[in-house]
């Protein structure tokens, strides 16, 4: 891994107390160079290479994501993955409404001409949060009165709504669908960490896709072919999630968020977890990866069954048979539109 020395006028990221104010310097594409107060208010996540904040920006609520230094070195491949982060989401001709909103970046003032920093909307919460949420509060007993978090308005109305829950599966489809086909022209971004923990919901209750540090382009991708472009390799994301292609180190391409997005799809709609609380490394390789398990759909007799459908084919092991992500939108779009409780 590439380090270098950073320079002595540098300012170099560490830590943040909380309630502290930054003057960062923006570059906004289009809209000039400018100062804005950040008050870092709460650090709400540490990341492998990044930090992000609770903050307020102009008197508004956002999100800081700020890339991590510590006194000696800078890491050249960590400020490249951020970099990349920043440039997929905001260098794209058409920006999509269930993608996450980036408000600015830059570097920190008198810093480098690298993006150091991201302001990003701020979410209520994450769909990870709120799928904890529910069913620490649907447990009886006395494991249930221990894990008990308080509900949320919007929890009854998604928990009892499997047409809201749909609704929030097609949402993240069409996230998923624009990084394939719009965000970047000729190009196909492939998320590779499509998990509940990246899922976000705004005040609205639309869900966000967010978390780019994993998603890789693949460029003169061509959505018509039959058979899609596989350029990558590499085991990242959450296990429970991952494709069998994935894990096994095998080429990947957009299929493996088709996948991803299946197994996430199928946890909304049932409110379970996938193959279970537990899932060891080695349970997955024998269930999964050697025998082909796949969360159950015959038992989803409520589901529409052009959902479950739907569902199978994405599960499939060959990734030339999973449909395209704008196909399942489509789909997902008569389903909604057609589903009666």
């Amino acid at each position: 891994m590439m380090m270098r020395r950073a320079s002595s006028s540098s300012l170099i990221v560490t830590t943040f107390e909380a309630a502290s104010t930054y003057h960062l310097q923006s570059g906004q594409k289009n809209k000039g160079r400018r100062s804005s107060s950040v008050a870092l208010l709460d650090e709400s996540e540490e990341g492998s290479f990044s930090l992000t904040f609770e903050a307020r920006m102009d008197s508004k609520p956002v999100m800081v994501k700020l890339l991590k230094y510590d006194h000696e070195f800078i890491d050249e491949h960590a400020t490249e993955l951020f970099s990349q982060e920043v440039d997929l989401i905001l260098d794209n001709p058409s920006p999509s409404p269930h993608i996450i909103n980036v408000i600015s970046r830059g570097p920190i003032l008198k810093f480098s001409a690298s993006p150091s920093f991201i302001v990003m909307e701020k979410l209520t919460e994450t769909l990870s949060d709120r799928l904890a949420r529910i069913r620490a509060n649907s447990r009886g007993g006395i494991l249930g009165a221990l894990s008990w978090k308080k509900s949320q308005p919007t929890d009854k109305a998604w928990e009892s709504s499997l047409k809201a829950r749909l609704a929030t599966i097609l949402q993240i489809a069409t996230a998923l669908a624009h990084c394939h086909t719009l965000l970047s022209p000729s190009s196909c971004v492939v998320h590779r960490d499509v998990n509940p923990s990246n899922i976000g919901f705004r005040a609205d209750g639309s869900a966000v896709l967010f978390d780019f540090n994993n998603a890789k382009l693949i460029k003169n991708y061509d959505a018509t072919k039959e058979e899609l472009p596989r350029e990558m390799t590499g085991d990242v994301g959450n296990l429970r999630y991952q494709s069998p292609e994935m894990t096994c180190h095998n080429p990947t391409g957009s299929a493996t968020d088709v996948y991803s997005f299946a197994i996430l799809a199928w946890e909304i709609a049932s409110m379970q977890v996938p193959y279970g609380e537990s899932l060891s490394t080695n349970e997955y390789l024998l269930r999964v990866v050697e025998g082909g398990d796949r969360p159950v759909l015959s038992e989803k007799v409520s589901w529409p069954s052009p959902f479950r459908n739907l569902l199978s084919d994405c599960f499939a092991e060959n990734q030339d048979e999973r449909p395209h992500m704008v196909t399942i939108t489509e789909a997902l779009t008569l389903i909604v539109d057609n589903f009666k409780e």
